[in-house]
């Protein structure tokens, strides 16, 4: 649970900004999937209309389980705005990591259709053209930075359920494309799929 929650944004509030929009992604270190960044828009109003089942509850992504990850979704989406940005395996090993990340956290702003005034995101060497913060460990200590991970974990989980379905030897629906033993023996035994990630060294390492 995070400690004070909408502090750090009241403090913007404060400032004279209206939008703020909190970024995150995931699948960073996975060697299967998409990279999903999920962009999550706090205006002064939502702080009094959010449930307090969301407040008290909300926190980076990884430390939620599934069930109440996905509670906690259902509530956001019902009462605020966001959307996602996604980028695939293939472009990710065309272009790179780093820069994959921020054109998914890009593409995800865009989509929200409303413009930022002040943009954060957890630590990273990101830029954007509006006003923004880098936040270390923003995810677990920033509301709308942490809800933002949640959008994105949740939209993720479920694309790799579906790519699951067409690679089921992998068993992408529990590892979500992550390197666990079980699907590194796979991608020994059967290959990579074009789901992989062939630019990562575990990759690489396990494949050759």
């Amino acid at each position: 649970m995070i400690k004070n929650p909408f502090l750090y944004e009241k403090r913007l509030f404060q400032k004279g900004y209206k939008n703020i929009v909190g970024v995150d992604e995931v699948g960073r270190g996975s060697l299967a999937g998409p990279v999903v960044a999920g962009a999550f828009l706090l205006v002064q109003e939502s702080v009094e209309y959010l449930s307090r089942s969301v407040v008290d509850q909300i926190d980076d992504s990884k430390m939620l389980l599934p069930k109440k990850r996905e509670k906690i979704y259902a509530e956001l989406l019902a009462h605020t705005s966001f959307s996602v940005g996604v980028v695939s395996s293939f472009e990710l090993d065309a272009i790179g990591l780093t820069k994959a990340v921020q054109k998914a956290m890009d593409k995800a702003i865009q989509k929200l259709g409303v413009e930022a005034d002040y943009i954060i995101t957890d630590g990273g060497h990101f830029y954007f053209s509006k006003p923004f913060s880098t936040v270390i460990d923003g995810d677990a200590t920033i509301f709308s930075v942490a809800a933002a991970s949640i959008v994105a974990k949740v939209m993720r989980d479920e694309m790799m359920v579906r790519i699951s379905k067409k690679f089921p030897l992998y068993e992408l629906e529990k590892n979500k494309g992550y390197g666990t033993q079980k699907h590194r023996d796979a991608i020994k035994k059967y290959g990579p799929t074009r789901q992989h990630r062939f630019t990562f060294s575990p990759l690489k390492d396990v494949v050759y």
